[in-house]
Parts: C-alpha cells; sequence; structure tokens
C-alpha cells in the first residue's frame, strides 16, 4: 500500500519559490547557481519542493495566443460579449454590466487573475527570499552557504544577504546563536536595529531585545558598535560614526592581526569569550559579571534566571508557550525572580509562585492571571 509523502515545510516551500521565482527573473550569475545546486543538495526535500513549485507553475493555463496583460484588457472591452463596467469620477457605471449569463468572458478573467496572483506572489516571495522564522516554541538550525550555522530561538526571524565583500545577516527579530565559518576576506556581520556586531570565525548568541540588544561571545572575538537605531550600516554607512562619545572603547589588542580585520571604526568594542555587552542606538556597555551558561540555555530547552524581574520572565515564557501569562498587579511585575526552568513548561514558573506569600494565580478566558492577595 502506497502511503502519502509527508507534507513540505513551509520554509522549504518558500525557499524553493525563491529560487525559482531566481531562475524566471533574468540571468542568474555563477554563485547564485552554484548556491542553488548546493541548497538542492542538502536535502531530498528541498527537491521535492523544488519539482512541486514547477509543476504548479506549469499547472497554471496561460494566456491565449501569448497575449499581454493589456492586450488581454483591450480584448476583453472590445468585446461584443463584454462585462466589464468602466467606472466614472462620481462612482457610478458608465457602461452598466452585463447579465451573469455573458459567461465567454470567464476564461479571460481566469488567465487575468492567475497573471496578478502569480505576479503579486512572486513579488512577495521575492522579498522573503533568504528570510527564515521561527514560531512560538519553534527552535532550528541552519546551514549558511559559506558552512555557518544558525541556530534560531523561538519567535525569532533573520534576513541572509552574502556579498563579495561581506556576510550580512539581519536579526529581525529574537535570538539566534551564531557558529560563523572562518573566512578572512568576508567579515561575517550581524546587525539589529541598534547593533552591529562583526566577527570573522566565532562562535556568539545575538539576542535582540526591545530595550537594546545583549551580544554574548562564547569563543573568538567579535567587534560591537551601536547603530542609534539607523537600520543596516553596510546600506547606511553614515550611522556608524553617530554618537562616539558615549561608547566604551575597548582594552588594548595584543593581536592586531585580527583587530584589523574586526574593526572598521575605532569605536567599536572589542569582545572575548566569555564577555558580553548590551548595546544600545547610542551606547555599548560591558556587563560586569555576564553568565554564559545563562544567555545560551535556551539551546538546551531551559530558561535560567538570576533575580530577573518578573515581568522579563514571563516574556520569555511566551516565546515558547501559546498560553498568555498576565501580572495583573503592577508590583508583581518586579518580583525578582531565580532558578532554572524548562523553556515549554510554564507551570513550573506557576508552581513556584503560586508558593510565594500573597500570590495568587487564577484561570481565565483561556489566560493565566497573576496578583496579590
Amino acid at each position: 500500500m502506497s502511503r502519502k509523502p509527508p507534507t513540505l515545510n513551509r520554509q522549504t516551500l518558500e525557499e524553493a519559490c525563491a529560487w525559482f521565482v531566481t531562475f524566471r527573473t533574468g540571468t542568474v550569475e555563477a554563485s547564485a547557481r552554484q548556491d542553488f545546486h548546493d541548497w538542492l543538495k542538502r536535502s531530498p526535500e528541498h527537491i521535492r519542493a523544488y519539482l512541486e513549485i514547477t509543476s504548479t507553475y506549469a499547472d497554471i493555463p496561460p494566456p491565449a495566443n501569448g497575449r499581454t496583460p493589456p492586450e488581454l484588457i483591450a480584448r476583453a472591452r472590445s468585446s461584443s460579449d463584454i462585462n466589464i463596467a468602466s467606472l466614472v469620477a462620481d462612482g457610478s457605471a458608465a457602461h452598466p454590466p452585463r447579465t451573469a449569463t455573458n459567461w465567454p468572458i470567464l476564461p479571460w478573467a481566469i488567465a487575468m487573475v492567475a497573471l496578478l496572483v502569480v505576479g503579486s506572489v512572486g513579488a512577495w516571495i521575492y522579498s522573503e527570499r533568504n528570510t527564515y522564522r521561527t514560531a512560538i516554541g519553534e527552535q532550528r538550525s541552519l546551514t549558511l552557504s559559506d558552512g555557518s550555522i544558525v541556530e534560531l530561538n523561538a519567535r525569532s526571524k533573520i534576513r541572509v544577504v552574502y556579498g563579495p565583500a561581506e556576510r550580512d545577516v539581519e536579526l529581525l527579530s529574537g535570538q539566534a546563536l551564531f557558529r560563523v565559518a572562518r573566512d578572512s576576506t568576508r567579515p561575517f556581520i550581524v546587525t539589529t536595529d541598534n547593533a552591529r556586531v562583526r566577527a570573522v570565525g566565532t562562535q556568539f548568541d545575538v539576542y535582540r531585545k526591545p530595550i537594546g540588544t545583549t551580544v554574548t561571545v562564547l569563543e573568538g572575538r567579535v567587534s560591537v558598535l551601536p547603530e542609534n537605531g539607523a537600520g543596516n550600516p553596510s546600506t547606511n554607512p553614515k550611522t556608524r560614526s553617530a554618537h562616539p562619545a558615549s561608547r566604551v572603547h575597548p582594552r588594548p589588542d595584543t593581536t592586531a592581526g585580527t583587530a584589523a580585520i574586526l574593526a572598521d571604526n575605532s569605536d567599536d568594542v572589542l569582545l572575548s569569550a566569555g564577555e558580553q555587552a548590551t548595546v544600545t542606538g547610542t551606547s555599548a556597555e560591558r556587563n560586569a559579571s555576564p553568565n554564559v551558561t545563562a544567555a545560551t540555555a535556551w539551546t538546551r530547552h531551559q530558561l535560567v534566571f538570576d533575580g530577573t524581574p518578573l515581568r522579563d520572565v514571563i516574556e520569555e515564557f511566551s516565546r515558547y508557550s501559546p498560553h498568555r501569562l498576565v501580572i495583573d498587579s503592577p508590583e508583581l511585575a518586579d518580583l525578582k525572580i531565580s532558578g532554572q526552568y524548562i523553556s515549554a513548561d510554564p507551570q513550573s514558573l506557576l508552581r513556584f509562585l503560586s508558593l510565594q506569600t500573597g500570590v495568587t494565580i487564577t484561570d481565565t478566558n483561556g489566560e493565566t492571571h497573576i496578583r496579590r492577595e
């Protein structure tokens, strides 16, 4: 008995669509073709997804006689079976539509709709090319074309743009751990809304938060530069020298070669393994006592807190569970939480809170409310 193949992953389908659009929109460079071949060889599911996309496109009927959309519209308007009403400025119909019995125009309408749908979807897919995301509770490991590995935490999103001079990754939301393949000719650059992290071959964690970006180095060295919320510095170099007076100066570097590669700005903060910095739009401050194990506990499906305000703890748990936790008493938002929890088990936090004097926990309309008695 034949078995139905498993449903393809949405991200895999999006990648296949992106490649299909790339090969349909013009000449493709040799490097892009090699990336495509590498992508196909990475998984049989990639081949299957690409074949499905191409077969779907082939099933869409082309316009009759190879006519372009303007020609189709002109022909529809000139047809004796016209069912199109032109609207004048006041919104009234210049020509009343004919009855629904004018079925001969239906194939033309279907062709037009198909063209519009394919064009709109194609534009969206192209804009989302090389964009990777995770949902609530989902974690994902990606191997990029240069061999670098990215681990995405739950509710995270990145966009990868590799060029001949540098490897750019934009962390659009959430948190990611980067294991960078060494390439001294192309620095590996991660940007958020307020930080720019530059590496060559190293391992580091970047966590984009509303109040700033936290960068933790596990191996090697990276440089960090505030960006003043001006977006990707690779396209806006003016932001690289904003607010120099507020920056923390790096410690003396004994490896001048590495420093020259990493620091493309004299105000960059150089971080070594075991160090951590919090970056806002105007400053980068080293954390005095960084806990690297806690910063990367999410890769082991754990959450580690050390005197963390309850509001931040709940925000962390919201990455892994759709069940909403609500603080009803504002004074509880600053309650300090310490300990180690399983990321997918918010009940472990609630059990701890229920043991605290004066704290009441109730479930209402699918939400858990935390309040003072």
